[in-house]
């Protein structure tokens, strides 16, 4: 109970001096005050796995604390964050895959994504309006607070300042990136089609042992899907409209070339929504022009478990539409097989060949 009215006394106070800072400014909250909700994905470098539900609410704190303490405006606020991800569901997934030949030895490090659902109030905003996940809002009639827009990179400094001084850095050691995405599309089951090809990945390794281990087989097919959507979810730079995701990968014949190097075909389904049949709507697109520069990082999400994050979604910058190109899904399966080895998942596969991933 005690604790309970300190922190009620805390919000008083706070509230206080966010009246006290408008009468400073000048600033008078005038125009309806509207309710708001946006999505917001932060990329981590760390373990995902380690991080407890006590962890997930200071990696929450922080973001609203970097936020406030960057925006401009004592009229718009934060009402709530909430973390789309499920840890419990995480944890279940730690030790799935493990086979015989490969140890986990210790904490493994890499990059992921972690969703979360954000609540803000402003007065006097028109139409939709966003955070711009960067310290400041940009409405849509154009209003901009002054010159005092932060942009996204100071977002993540001010973040990562926070998460130095925090526990969680033993485990999450930076923040990456930080994107806010919206809805673009319809994902109803009414304009989702299923469609099926064959991908043909050239690869080095054992071939033998990767036909005769089951659980070796199953990881490879899990990194095949999960390299593919993890690239195609929102990002900075293009947006498939379509929003193909993988949804079944299975093994159907490996051929060897030499010693070391052999060529796997898997049979791959993918959901597409608005497209016709695998000709006109492939699993892969090109580069549309000499502005699009393709994914300029790869930071994604390299969990064993999906991330939790709406369909149909777009980062607000984002202004390329396409699907992954082949040799973007390369560099994608290529280091999440360097991390599941890390991990004791994939100890077959050694190297992905960028030059021969063929779908038909």
């Amino acid at each position: 109970m005690q604790s309970l009215l300190i922190l009620l006394s805390f919000l008083v106070i706070d509230l206080t001096l966010a009246k006290h800072l408008r009468i400073l400014q000048g600033t008078e909250c005038t125009g309806q005050q509207t309710v708001h909700e946006t999505t917001l994905s932060l990329n981590f470098h760390g373990d995902p796995d380690a991080l407890t539900d006590d962890d997930i609410a200071t990696i929450t704190n922080a973001i609203e604390e970097s936020y406030q303490g960057l925006h401009s405006d004592p009229c718009f606020d934060i009402v709530e964050i909430v973390s789309a991800d499920d840890t419990s569901r995480r944890r279940e997934l730690v030790d799935y895959g493990m086979n015989q030949r490969g140890l986990n030895d210790g904490q493994v490090q890499f990059d992921f994504n972690f969703v979360f659902f954000v609540t803000f109030q402003c007065n006097g905003c028109i139409g939709d309006s966003s955070l711009n996940n960067d310290g400041s809002r940009r409405l849509n009639d154009g209003r901009v607070l002054g010159n005092k827009r932060t942009q996204r990179d100071a977002f993540v400094q001010k973040f990562n300042r926070i998460l130095n001084k925090s526990e969680v850095v033993s485990k999450v050691d930076r923040l990456n990136r930080v994107s806010e995405e919206k809805q673009v599309g319809d994902c109803s089951a009414a304009t989702t089609k299923r469609v099926s090809t064959n991908l043909s990945i050239t690869l080095k390794g054992d071939s033998k042992y990767l036909l005769e281990d089951e659980a070796e087989m199953d990881n490879l097919e899990r990194g095949v899907e999960k390299a593919y959507n993890t690239m195609n979810q929102a990002n900075p730079y293009t947006c498939d409209t379509s929003f193909r995701k993988i949804d079944r990968v299975e093994f159907r014949t490996l051929a060897p070339v030499a010693d070391d190097v052999f060529i796997v075909t898997f049979v791959v389904r993918y959901e597409c929504h608005g497209c016709e049949n695998r000709r006109k709507d492939p699993l892969f697109g090109e580069q549309v022009s000499i502005f699009d520069a393709g994914r300029q990082d790869l930071y994604v999400d390299f969990q064993e478990s999906d991330v939790v994050s709406p369909d149909c979604y777009c980062d607000i910058q984002a202004d390329v539409d396409r699907p992954p190109t082949a040799d973007e899904f390369a560099r994608a399966l290529k280091k999440l097989i360097v991390i599941r080895t890390d991990q004791g998942k994939i100890t077959a596969v050694t190297n992905v060949a960028t030059y021969n991933i063929i779908s038909n």
